[in-house]
């Protein structure tokens, strides 16, 4: 007993001197988190103490240059650090020649150093950036720009700087909203380059409107309407740049090309999917610096859950590591990126500190197999998917890679199956399309066969019937049946019989308001994958029971409510059964288009989409029909009773979602007092 209690307490020792790592996360298809194995590790953790200079800080901004050489501007200490490969000291640099005189380095907040190993240093409080050689000479200045659409208060205070191979000198100004300035080498200013958008909403256009009946201090009070200033830049081997912005709503990365457009294919929301809550406050991804490495991966540091979000040259989601907290592969404030070949190098403003990350097994083969994916070598990219595949079975990528390998290889049902894994539509439609083709040659002289047969075989029962056939009472269809579909082709004369003779079937009406709810259910959970958007994790019965059978009963109910006051003739049995009868166009097409589109590719979408818009027509066209005999209206008077009833039932859901909310409140505040007397107990 003695010797279980030492090892248990040793093991408890253990474990609690181990480091928390970061989770390691992506997203599918569907916005849903899933866990991955790492793509990065933590090989090194640099403070300045361990390059003998003394501790480093308020770090901004890492480079790796071309030669290998990495660059630190540590900020708080008014220096720039060089060091090796190696991460070795190599020089410090506190102030540049100009001239005859020194000119010292004060907060250097950003840097860049070109091929030739000129450096171009953000010189934020002085209001300079500066061009200085490999030996600390100073060869240019870039200062505040002189142009009309600058104001006078405009305090230039650089952060960024970046250099294309032409010599084009891009500068990024904190508060700045207008892009990056664009300078000559000799320092001459060019232009504005590659300003965010500003997206209308509905409350800019409102304002707009009411600006013309404010005054102008009224006007002064409201919100302007400006682009939001990048956080980060980067450029990468084409000279497109590339920014990041930590408050834009969407396209929180953007690759911009000479004309300032943005060109990157995934233009959607990056970072987090789902806004986290901190502190309070709900905060969404925040992405203050950039990177792009020689082939085109695009590594963004977010410094609200100090993460990094690594993606494809396409914007494809790859990786995300990091985190924030104390433990291995956590940060504090990361604030700048830049990758050196594979490993990425962060700075951690509040720890004063350099991170070495390396990619692991796992993420060394995902960056392999998209790099030749993306090169269009999908049969050598195979076995690494697969081996990917080995280490993480959800991985989509892989799948998608795979698939792309199988459909070169004319294997088009393997790739059909790879395709869906991988939730990717487009190129599950294009191999099915294919695969397909290949069936109906396959089978189109047995099919073509076998409509000849039968053909012949009813042709020989019709003539055989029409001579030695007796009618039959039994095999009469059933007056409701006949009744029911005459309402179909000839409303106003069917129902107006209906209702004189009172001859409503509540059972085949009910029968029909079910076979409708059957109906929406095969169309989520049975239609072919190409059409189906639906997260099959997400599937609800009741939901689907209350759009669709809860619906239409408050249709009825809201309806009769209406037409009683608009003196109406109808009762709710004759509501309820003549709009049962009218959705049964509408079913038998969302049947017809669920079955159809097992046999349809994307191309031929639209032929779905008649199909159930014809339904909806006739059953729409028949409603209006129905309602005007039943309640003896005029069509104007139908469409009227129709608007009442669709404003009713939207107060109703609406009254009811309030009833909900404040239920799910009331049990909040009556759960959070049991626990406050079930702790004071």
């Amino acid at each position: 007993m003695k010797r279980f209690l030492i090892i248990l307490l040793s093991l408890i020792m253990i474990l609690g001197t181990m480091s928390v790592s970061a989770e390691t996360y992506t997203y599918d298809y569907w916005g849903n988190t899933v866990s991955t194995p790492d793509g990065y590790r933590v090989a090194a953790t640099y403070f300045g103490d361990d390059f003998g200079i003394g501790a480093m800080k308020n770090p901004t901004d890492v480079f790796v240059a071309a030669d290998g050489l990495v660059y630190i501007c540590d900020s708080g200490n008014n220096r720039v650090i060089c060091l090796d490969e190696k991460y070795r000291l190599i020089k410090v640099v506190t102030q540049l020649n100009d001239g005859k005189n020194a000119l010292k380095l004060q907060t250097p907040e950003g840097i860049f150093v070109d091929e030739t190993g000129n450096m171009y240093i953000c010189l934020k409080e002085m209001g300079l950036v500066v061009k200085a050689d490999s030996n600390g000479n100073v060869v240019s200045k870039y200062e505040r720009p002189e142009s009309d659409l600058l104001q006078d208060t405009f305090e230039f205070k650089p952060s960024r700087v970046l250099v294309s191979d032409s010599g084009t000198v891009f500068v990024m100004v904190k508060g700045f909203y207008l892009g990056a300035i664009v300078y000559k080498q000799s320092g001459e200013f060019l232009t504005f380059f590659g300003s965010n958008e500003v997206k209308v909403t509905a409350k800019m256009v409102a304002n707009r409107l009411f600006r013309k009946l404010m005054t102008e201090e009224q006007k002064s009070k409201l919100s302007r309407y400006v682009p939001v200033q990048y956080d980060g830049f980067d450029i990468d081997k084409n000279n497109f740049v590339f920014t990041c912005t930590s408050n834009a709503l969407s396209q929180e990365i953007r690759k911009i090309n000479t004309l300032g457009d943005n060109v990157l294919s995934e233009k959607g929301n990056m970072g987090d999917l789902q806004s986290a809550f901190i502190l309070g406050r709900v905060e969404d991804t925040a992405f203050v610096d950039i990177c792009v490495d020689a082939n085109g991966f695009i590594s963004a540091v977010d410094s609200t859950r100090g993460r990094i979000f690594q993606y494809d040259k396409d914007g494809t989601l790859i990786t995300i590591c990091g985190g924030k907290g104390d433990g291995t592969g956590l940060f504090a404030s990361p604030c700048a990126i830049d990758e050196q070949g594979d490993d990425l190098l962060v700075i951690d403003n509040e720890r004063a500190s350099l991170t070495v990350l390396k990619p692991t097994e796992y993420g060394a083969l995902l960056r392999e197999g998209t790099v030749l994916f993306n090169k269009g070598l999908y049969a050598q990219s195979r076995d690494i998917w697969k081996s990917v595949l080995d280490k993480n079975a959800n991985c989509e990528l892989a799948y998608n890679g795979i698939g792309k390998a199988e459909f070169a290889d004319e294997n088009y049902f393997e790739a059909m199956r790879c395709f869906k894994l991988a939730n990717n539509r487009e190129e599950y439609s294009e191999s099915f399309k294919q695969y397909r083709n290949i069936k109906i040659k396959q089978v189109f002289p047995y099919v073509i066969t076998a409509i000849v047969i039968v053909a012949v075989i009813l042709f020989a029962l019709s003539r055989l019937r029409a001579r030695f056939g007796k009618s039959n009472k039994a095999n009469r269809i059933p007056k409701d049946i006949k009744a029911f579909f005459r309402v179909l082709s000839h409303p106003s004369d069917e129902i107006g019989e209906i209702k004189y003779k009172k001859e409503w079937n509540f059972y085949l009406s009910s029968g029909l308001l079910a076979l409708w709810f059957v109906a929406m259910l095969f169309k989520n959970r049975l239609t072919a994958f190409i059409f189906n958007y639906n997260d099959p994790e997400k599937f609800n019965v009741l939901v689907i029971l209350i759009a669709t059978i809860g619906l239409f009963l408050l249709f009825v109910a809201i309806n009769w409510a209406v037409t009683t006051l608009l003196a109406g003739k109808g009762k709710m049995k004759e509501i309820y059964c003549s709009a049962a009868y009218a959705l049964f166009p509408y079913t038998v097409s969302v049947f017809l288009s669920v079955f159809l589109s097992h046999f349809t590719v994307a191309d031929e979408a639209a032929f779905l989409t008649i199909i159930e818009a014809f339904g909806l027509i006739w059953t729409l066209f028949v409603l209006v029909s129905v309602l005007k005999e039943i309640h003896e209206y005029t069509y104007g008077k139908v469409f009227k009773s129709l608007i009442l009833t669709v404003l009713g039932m939207a107060f109703v859901i609406f009254i009811c979602m309030l009833f909900i909310s404040l239920i799910e409140q009331l049990i909040s505040f009556i759960g959070s007092i049991f626990n406050e007397l079930m702790y004071r107990r």
